[in-house]
């Protein structure tokens, strides 16, 4: 099983139909999704908390793709019973807040009130998921998706996102397992709102000092609006986060 969190670029903002032609009818091959009550096909017409788990807080993105999806698919091509639970949405933060929608903080209690914890959602749509399966059927914990960052980029959230960003993936081998991988990128300069030297070197040093996390450098991506990755930037990042995974555990 796949976990998949983040803010926009994981959640989904490129028209399917500009992508691989294996994602234009909007369905994931191989890859099913937990939706709550079932473990279905994932389609990405099919949004919200008792959707994918994408746009978590306001349901919107319908027939977007990210690059998780390019990932994932790239991924299942190898290896079979690929499932993900996924809890992502647009404009969310990794500081406590306050944001409207949602803050990743490990440090549930201190979130504000009005601020949707999304790693507490996260966690708790993992547990349903693991309650609900059949008797005998074991669940293994393959790796941890994610792209955030840019709701960060100012002070002081951009110095403390070293600090909050290792308690977040602390906090998610917790509900996992211990070594689970993590495969996350940068923000592109070509953000010239939110690209931020702090976080990006957060997310660096991060990967660096763990065996088990792999950041791409995501600087030269290019982007099809001042905030969003482009079909050629998810691609690419996909394709990544697939090779990366079959090169260390596949």
């Amino acid at each position: 099983m796949f976990l998949v969190g983040g803010q926009s670029n994981a959640d989904g903002r490129v028209a399917s139909s500009l992508g691989p032609s294996y994602l234009h009818d909007n369905i994931v091959d191989g890859v099913q999704v937990w939706n709550s009550t079932d473990i279905v096909p994932y389609n990405l017409l099919s949004t919200g908390q008792s959707g994918r788990g994408s746009s978590w807080v306001t349901g919107g993105s319908s027939g977007n793709y990210a690059f998780c999806h390019v990932g994932l698919k790239e991924i299942a091509d190898d290896l079979n019973n690929v499932t993900v639970v996924q809890v992502s949405e647009g404009d969310s933060c990794m500081a406590l807040g306050p944001q409207a929608r949602g803050s990743w903080n490990a440090n549930y209690a201190s979130i504000p009130a009005g601020t949707p914890k999304l790693l507490e959602a996260l966690e708790d749509r993992v547990a349903d998921f693991v309650a609900n399966q059949s008797l005998g059927v074991s669940v293994v914990f393959r790796g941890y998706i994610f792209h955030q960052g840019e709701s960060d980029a100012v002070s002081p959230r951009d110095t403390d996102y070293a600090a909050n960003w290792a308690a977040h993936v602390a906090q998610v081998r917790s509900f996992t397992r211990p070594d689970l991988p993590v495969f996350y990128g940068t923000i592109p300069t070509a953000n010239t709102s939110d690209f931020n030297i702090n976080v990006y070197n957060a997310q660096m040093n991060f990967a660096a000092s763990d065996p088990h996390a792999y950041c791409r450098d995501n600087s030269a991506l290019t982007l099809f609006d001042p905030f969003h990755f482009d079909a050629a930037s998810c691609d690419t990042f996909g394709s990544w986060v697939a090779n990366t995974y079959k090169a260390n555990y596949g």
